[in-house]
């Protein structure tokens, strides 16, 4: 026994230290709270067990956070059970109440209180002293305490205390908000952003804003909405204009392939569209899209007849590249989109279009060496040209020009060119007017007579019709974007129509998950170099 100066009695005298010093463990984040608190003393476990579960055998999450679950599923359970009682006492017990209201926010509530105990664990503590992860910055950020966020989950809006870091340097830091990938714009967890995208390119902003709140409870404005859809617009042009920017500094790497090329037929398609804008110097503004596919054959649903024809083909792996840009801008996303699916291994391109003058020529510009291009001109274009021609020249008889309509319209059916072009310019010279437009009819067929080439399609069970880019741009583009009363800006407009494409390609899912390596990959490296201060 020994007595100190400060009259403490110590019934044992301290053991000198060994001369070997103690070997120092590798940094690890430190988790819970800082050093002293006295969060850090050893807690009991106050609940062995939960609906029969024994919490014992769980020994690896920490004892506070099972505690604190364990009380939220007995409190939750207690509520169920309370909503129950309540219904079997009535006179008139209404089902639907219970489980369309009572039971939804019961488990809701539960979900809420899960994540809010997970994130008051996982907090991101990671000492008193960080190193600055700011690029150039040799600095130190110093532990200032813990700072309330409110976050937007999927069951509704929790509020979690994240540690902070300051330095000298004037840069801080929430290691757990680079954690979540939080933002100061976005407070939410991933799949709730999600979520929004998937909404906000379904439906219009104030729908989707209203669905979200009736469907899940989460109450949000539409500029957040809006923020949110551009944030993912914004990374989904980013990172397919890193593939563009790829493609165009490599090109033989991108179009690289071993072996022959494979059997089978690429279709390809392109049209344009409008919707209205407010920062142009036009009411209206251009959109072009772009649809390719591997194209399969049913041959039990043959048919020579032009309404027939057409329902034979399936298109699979169906792709949709659309911007608010020029046509070469559009055919460069279409080029890296159709390296990257490895179209340019296939042996047939086909392509089908109307006369725009920037399709077709840049539809076989996809083709590569070797490869197959086989061009047609749209059925259903070229008999519309048919048929206004006719009517030009028979105005007052709509039933001769319609018969003159089908009798020139067979001809161009079954490839018989030389009659085609003979009967349109008799038919403009049996006209009593307008002999000028018909002319213009004919020579636009005789620009393109390369492009007339139908029968021979349908001799190689080859699609004739442009259906598949007529659905994309309805579907696509003006649902979306061309609604009564809607009006964008440039931007936005280009922003939702990548996103749509993105999306019905399942490219958008795709992007989501590379997003997330992102995340997760910049967090470990931002950890090391805080860690590297202890």
């Amino acid at each position: 026994m020994m007595i100190l100066q400060s009259h403490k009695v110590r019934s044992k005298a301290p053991v000198a230290p060994s001369e070997k010093p103690a070997e120092v463990e590798p940094l690890k984040p430190r988790r819970g709270r800082p050093p002293g608190s006295a969060a850090e003393a050893e807690e009991k476990i106050h609940y062995p067990s939960v609906c029969g579960v024994d919490l014992a055998k769980f020994w690896k999450v920490p004892t506070p956070l099972r505690n604190r679950l364990a009380s939220a599923f007995a409190r939750t359970l207690g509520d169920l059970l309370s909503a129950f009682q309540e219904f079997y006492d009535a006179e008139k017990p209404d089902l639907i109440s219970v489980l369309c209201n009572r039971l939804p926010l019961t488990v809701s509530a539960l979900g809420r209180a899960i994540v809010s105990e997970i994130l008051s664990e996982e907090r991101g503590h990671l000492g008193q002293h960080i190193r600055c992860d700011r690029e150039g910055c040799t600095g130190t950020l110093d532990y200032q305490g813990d700072v309330k966020k409110n976050i937007k989950t999927k069951m509704g809006e929790i509020t979690v205390a994240r540690s902070y870091y300051h330095g000298a340097c004037g840069h801080s830091v929430c290691p757990l908000d680079v954690r979540l990938g939080l933002s100061d714009s976005h407070s939410a967890l991933p799949d709730l952003l999600e979520l929004i995208t998937m909404m906000t390119t379904t439906l219009s902003y104030p729908e989707a804003v209203a669905f979200i709140d009736k469907a899940i409870g989460v109450p949000i404005s539409l500029r957040y909405a809006e923020a949110v859809t551009a944030t993912d617009a914004d990374y989904v042009e980013r990172k397919l204009q890193q593939e563009v920017d790829e493609m165009m500094r490599n090109p033989s790497q991108a179009a690289a392939r071993n072996g022959e090329l494979e059997e089978g037929v690429v279709l390809v398609s392109s049209d344009g569209g409008f919707c209205k804008v407010r920062d142009h110097s036009e009411p209206t503004h251009e959109f072009k899209m772009v649809c390719f596919g591997s194209l399969e054959v049913e041959s039990s649903r043959q048919s020579d007849d032009p309404e027939k024809y057409s329902r034979m083909f399936r298109l699979e792996r169906k792709c949709y590249v659309g911007r608010l840009a020029g046509p070469d801008e559009v055919f460069q996303h279409a080029q890296a989109e159709f390296f990257r699916r490895g179209y340019h291994k296939v042996k047939t391109i086909h392509g089908v279009a109307d006369g725009a003058s920037w399709c077709l020529p840049r539809i076989a510009g996809l083709a590569q060496e070797d490869q197959e291009v086989s061009l047609v001109l749209d059925w259903w274009h070229a008999k519309e040209r048919v048929s206004a021609a006719t009517k030009l020249a028979f105005p007052a008889d709509a039933e001769v020009a319609g018969q003159r309509a089908r009798a020139i319209a067979d001809q161009l059916w079954e490839s018989r060119n030389a009659q085609f072009f003979e009967s349109l310019s008799r038919l403009r010279d049996d006209a009593l007017a307008h002999k000028a437009e018909i002319q213009d009819h004919i020579d636009y067929f005789a620009r393109r007579r390369h492009l007339l080439r139908y029968k021979e399609c349908r001799t190689r069970n080859l699609p004739i019709g442009s259906g598949v880019i007529e659905g994309g741009i309805r579907f696509l583009g003006k649902d979306r974007l061309d609604r009564t009363g809607m009006s964008w800006n440039i931007r936005g407009a280009d922003g939702m129509l990548g996103l749509r494409c993105a999306r019905y390609s399942g490219r958008l899912d795709e992007l989501y998950r590379t997003r997330d390596l992102e995340r997760k990959a910049r967090y470990e490296t931002a950890q090391r170099l805080w860690l590297s201060a202890a």
